[in-house]
């Protein structure tokens, strides 16, 4: 009787362990048919070859052509494949929930309808949906280098695959003039490469900024702000806020939106529409504020009173000040690509070029006919 209870429980055992082992792969073979299901309905496109300017960030829109949403971006993987003399770096870049990221990391800049015209996303926001665009930034550590070509290389959790050539290319410095209304282009060395006009009813343009191939200016009379193509047509135009009737320059770190007062010594944020959002004072000593620049970290206001250059974080709380260089006592106007920092002045027409360190690098005279520098911007990602 005993060997018998004993077989019992051995097949009754057995058969247990039958039954969970045809569970798990029954649960196993699920999983996987809707993994399968949805890969063959997810599809993430992106430009084949994109050309940006060397910066301290790369942008690259992707698009979604499938039918599946997506999300849980923390779980997506990009690697980086930095050409660098005399190889090639490949870099596993993590996830972070903030823009811009830091060295070594990539982030959602936004979700859109349309990136071209800043059409935000409506349905679900935060979720990649079907035929919905969303810009992305990479920061490698190492950082791109000017005039080579890498990889970035993008695996959704489903094991989507999305892989873009970038070409980088040398930034180029956009000043603009308020005597002429024009837009001029040169490169880092000052090379002086052509000009763009702005629409007629932006003719008291004080400023000028750029994100994702879209220019910014705000007008000191009409007080509203113009939003231009990258070939310079108009694409839209938002009044400013009631109190910011004083513009004295623009900045977007592809986020926002920020103006300074130079009557109202203030930061005046807007979202990408130009919706008004918030605004904080700036420092006692900054009250001649005549120029913004912003990296989504820090803001830095430029005061034609002391020649400072005013550093703040995003809560406007004031950090620390940069002297400029001697002959840079006249700015009006301040960018940034997250590497250095460049100032144009108005008095001797030429713009100044810093390190992140505050130190002086050097400067270039602009053409004759840029003879009324009232704002400065790098080329856009």
């Amino acid at each position: 009787m005993i060997s018998v209870a004993i077989m019992a429980a051995v097949v009754l055992t057995v058969g247990d362990s039958l039954i969970e082992t045809f569970g798990d792969v029954t649960t196993g073979w699920v999983d996987q048919q809707g993994r399968i299901e949805e890969q063959a309905d997810t599809r993430v496109t992106s430009p084949f070859g994109l050309e940006v300017t060397a910066s301290s960030t790369v942008q690259v829109t992707l698009t979604n052509d499938g039918s599946e949403s997506l999300g849980m971006f923390d779980d997506w993987d990009l690697i980086f494949e930095v050409q660098e003399s005399p190889g090639i770096d490949v870099v596993y870049l993590t996830y972070s929930s903030t823009t811009p990221p830091a060295a070594g990391a990539w982030a959602v800049q936004g979700i859109y309808l349309n990136v071209a015209s800043s059409t935000a996303e409506i349905v679900e926001p935060g979720v990649f949906n079907p035929g919905e665009e969303m810009v992305i930034v990479a920061n490698p550590s190492p950082s791109v280098v000017t005039n080579t070509y890498d990889r970035v290389t993008l695996v959704t959790p489903s094991g989507i695959v999305t892989k873009v050539i970038v070409r980088i290319l040398p930034p180029i410095l956009y000043v603009i003039d308020a005597t002429d209304g024009l837009v001029y282009r040169y490169e880092m060395d000052g090379t002086f490469l052509g000009a763009e006009s702005l629409d007629a009813a932006n003719a008291n343009a004080m400023g000028i900024t750029a994100s994702s191939s879209l220019f910014w200016t705000a007008d000191l009379i009409d007080d509203q702000t113009y939003k231009y193509t990258s070939d310079f047509s108009l694409s839209a135009t938002a009044t400013l806020d009631a109190f910011n009737s004083d513009t004295s320059g623009i900045t977007t770190d592809g986020t926002s939106i920020r103006v300074v007062d130079a009557s109202d010594p203030k930061a005046f944020k807007y979202d990408m529409d130009g919706v008004y959002l918030s605004k904080f004072s700036l420092a006692a000593q900054n009250k001649d504020a005549v120029g913004v620049a912003a990296d989504g970290t820090y803001i830095w206001v430029a005061d034609a009173s002391d020649a400072l250059l005013y550093k703040y974080d995003l809560t406007g709380t004031s950090i620390s000040e940069l002297s400029l260089t001697a002959a840079n006592t006249d700015p009006t106007g301040v960018t940034t690509d997250g590497r250095n920092i460049w100032v144009v002045d108005v008095v001797d027409a030429a713009v100044y070029k810093y390190d992140m360190d505050r130190a002086y690098v050097n400067s270039f005279s602009l053409t004759a006919a840029n003879a009324d520098p009232q704002g400065i911007a790098n080329t856009p990602q």
